[in-house]
């Protein structure tokens, strides 16, 4: 089948039910311009390698390889949650257990679905488009708003992390490379590294001392201007 994800079409070849029915708000008719395959020549040695049940092993593989193709059309592929606060996009970036899925659900809880929707919870793509940050979300994540075309404009970054303390400022863009290179293993940061730099350079980071028992919501929203 072929698919529409963050404006561009891929064939992605499966028979697993699971992985289909992720995948079916994606699909798509369109065979315009290139055709991007997420080849699955190399899922069975993938697979006995990590020793790896076939669904899980095809979910991973070929989100690998959707990274590395998104490199080569200048978009990252980030572990991150994207939430719209009121009118504003702000993508959430943190290591697993850091508070991510947490943090976007206790914005639903404290403001309410009028004042913010959940774009992504675990997968998306940012990408440079005329002059501003977008990002999409991908059939990887396991909730949020399917984003086969347009983007959303990103107005923040967050990058969070657990502490004793509830705090949230801003960070430079060396700061936030520093953050983000620890989120990756070396050899695949230095494929990424020089398209993050010039990504973050084009919009405002943040960063996010997260201790959510004492969560300020005025706190949030003063600094992040919603």
């Amino acid at each position: 089948m072929r698919y529409k994800i963050a404006g561009e079409i891929w064939e992605y070849d499966t028979n697993i039910v699971e992985i289909i029915n992720g995948f079916s708000d994606y699909e798509s008719q369109e065979y315009v311009d290139e055709v991007i395959n997420l080849r699955l020549d190399g899922i069975d040695s993938f697979c006995n390698h990590y020793s790896m049940l076939y669904v899980q092993a095809e979910k991973i593989y070929t989100l690998q390889v959707f990274a590395e193709e998104l490199l080569q059309k200048e978009k990252l592929l980030l572990h991150a949650g994207v939430v719209v606060v009121k009118t504003k996009c702000f993508v959430i970036i943190g290591g697993p257990g850091e508070g991510k899925s947490t943090l976007l659900e206790l914005l639903v809880t404290r403001l309410g679905h009028n004042c913010v929707e959940i774009i992504a919870d675990d997968r998306a793509v940012i990408a440079l488009v005329d002059s501003h940050l977008e990002v999409w979300n991908t059939p990887w994540s396991k909730k949020g708003v399917c984003c086969k075309e347009n983007g959303y404009k990103i107005d923040g970054i967050l990058f969070l992390e657990k502490s004793e303390d509830f705090m949230i400022y801003d960070i430079d863009v060396e700061t936030s490379l520093n953050i983000l290179s620890k989120l990756y293993p070396r050899d695949v940061w230095d494929k990424v590294a020089e398209l993050a730099k010039s990504l973050l350079n084009e919009c405002a980071t943040y960063k996010f001392d997260n201790n959510l028992v004492n969560f300020d919501i005025c706190k949030f929203e003063e600094v992040l201007k919603v």
